[in-house]
């Protein structure tokens, strides 16, 4: 078992602190708001993250904050989560490193949360990782495809990843270093939504109450879906 936990880091390089500080605090001090946890390694936050991007909109104040955690139970049974995601009608191919963490992907999600782009970095990744196979740690590398042919550019995965939430290569893999300001905001957050009682990922805040796994969270997706319905 591999555990997504970090080591405090020191902080090395610059960013925006206001605009990080902010995210932890609203996620304190304002318990309507509906929260996502996310941990990039997570099949569960996979199978989930497209209904609560629909669910939990961060133009209307959402909050998607990344979570390294341990893996979750469907994490340790591939099996049940391949039924899973043919029931969903999702691709699935496991990444082979999983479910080890993606602390660097994790930071640049980090950033993506901090412009308010969480979800969207957080499809794009983990359909990137659960459709091919791709290692999100090696973005820069060109994700670890043994297929990548030699003439590819190898910084297109992390383009690929980064340019929709509106910065470039240099700044995603600045943000993604060890020890970078973005490593210090997964901290952070993790303190924060530690207080809010949340330790693991998926996790989901929603009309004040608190719901973790994807057991849990797809109950409360059935249900609005449902309330919609004419």
């Amino acid at each position: 078992m591999h555990a997504r936990a970090l080591n405090s880091p020191q902080m090395t390089s610059s960013a925006s602190p206001h605009r990080r500080a902010s995210l932890v605090d609203r996620a304190l001090s304002d318990p309507d708001a509906p929260l996502v946890a996310i941990d990039l390694a997570s099949v569960e936050s996979y199978l989930l993250v497209r209904p609560l991007s629909y669910l939990a909109v961060e133009q209307d104040g959402a909050l998607w904050c990344p979570l390294l955690s341990k893996p979750s139970s469907l994490d340790l049974d591939i099996d049940a989560a391949r039924v899973h995601a043919r029931r969903l009608r999702l691709p699935f191919v496991r990444p082979e490193r999983h479910p080890a963490p993606v602390p660097t992907a994790m930071r640049i999600a980090a950033l993506a949360a901090a412009r308010a782009r969480g979800a969207l970095f957080t499809v794009r990744a983990t359909r990137l990782a659960w459709s091919t196979g791709a290692d999100l740690d090696r973005l820069e590398l060109g994700a670890g495809l043994g297929d990548s042919e030699p003439d590819d550019d190898p910084e297109g995965y992390l383009r690929l990843m980064v340019e929709e939430i509106g910065v470039d290569v240099r700044e995603a893999k600045l943000a993604a270093r060890e020890g970078s300001e973005w490593d210090v905001e997964l901290h952070a957050l993790a303190g924060g939504l530690a207080r809010l009682g949340i330790h693991a990922a998926p996790a989901l805040r929603w009309r004040g109450k608190l719901y973790t796994g994807l057991t849990a969270i797809s109950a409360v997706l059935a249900d609005s879906e449902d309330s919609v319905l004419p």
